[in-house]
């Protein structure tokens, strides 16, 4: 029974050092993350996370994908941070090779759809997000500023500004800092407003999916206009990933 109980301890030690907490005291929190909390310091540029208690330390890109050691920020709000900023320096790098009339060109059976338009939405959510990443956060209250979809040096100002504001203002932050995302549903005395509970990672995690998908458009617009994404252009990190973990595994090339 005692060695039962010894286990059982051990095991829930473990489980809540690995466990973000939001209500630890500041000193500690200042410390680093949970994982490096548990052996009461942070660990240094470069090193793994150290393991739980009772558990082995870890190798850093081996912990859930982390990408920066807590020094720099929380690692899970810091890797998802990463991964924005990835496709945020993927989209300057294609609208940094366009003109201005290929950027704003508009094709599609109702001539609707173009690769400003879809810079401009991506981004448009990216400022949603650090707008209400403290709070309240509202996808539909978005400026949907022609300028930016017509001005390729515009847009390239606003992903390099998007870039940095990610890192500064979001990397640092707990990835269950609580949100509440609007929702507008028609109800038949009209548009009604709505609430939903999120937090920061839930919604960095959207944002990914949401300028992925995009992208998938934008490179089969840029492939008419004449150029060639590159390979991983607009590619989830999951699939980064996948092909990774396969040495065997060759990346398809781009149509054309």
């Amino acid at each position: 029974m005692k060695v039962k109980v010894k286990v059982k301890r051990r095991v829930k030690a473990a489980t809540d050092a690995a466990l973000p907490h939001t209500d630890a005291p500041a000193s500690a929190r200042a410390q680093g993350c949970a994982f490096c909390r548990s052996a009461g310091e942070g660990h240094r540029r470069g090193e793994g996370h150290r393991g739980p208690a009772g558990l082995p330390a870890q190798p850093r890109d081996q912990v859930m994908g982390y990408q920066h050691e807590c020094m720099n920020g929380h690692p899970v709000t810091a890797s998802l941070v990463d991964d924005n900023r990835h496709f945020l320096r993927q989209l300057a790098g294609l609208v940094g090779e366009l003109d201005a009339e290929r950027f704003r060109a508009c094709s599609g059976p109702y001539g609707g759809n173009g690769i400003g338009r879809q810079v401009r939405h991506i981004l448009e959510h990216v400022q949603s997000l650090l707008a209400g990443a403290r709070g309240e956060l509202d996808y539909d209250d978005r400026d949907r500023d022609p300028v930016l979809e017509r001005n390729p040096d515009r847009a390239l100002e606003t992903l390099a500004r998007l870039d940095d504001r990610l890192g500064q203002e979001l990397a640092a932050l707990a990835p269950d800092t609580p949100l509440r995302v609007a929702c507008v549903c028609n109800t038949a005395s009209g548009p009604h407003r709505t609430w939903t509970p999120s937090s920061l990672q839930r919604e960095l995690m959207f944002l990914i999916s949401h300028t992925v998908h995009h992208m998938a458009l934008i490179a089969m617009l840029a492939e008419e206009a004449g150029l060639r994404p590159g390979e991983e252009f607009g590619v989830a990190p999951s699939t980064r990933r996948h092909w990774r973990a396969k040495p065997s595994f060759t990346v398809p090339a781009p149509a054309g």
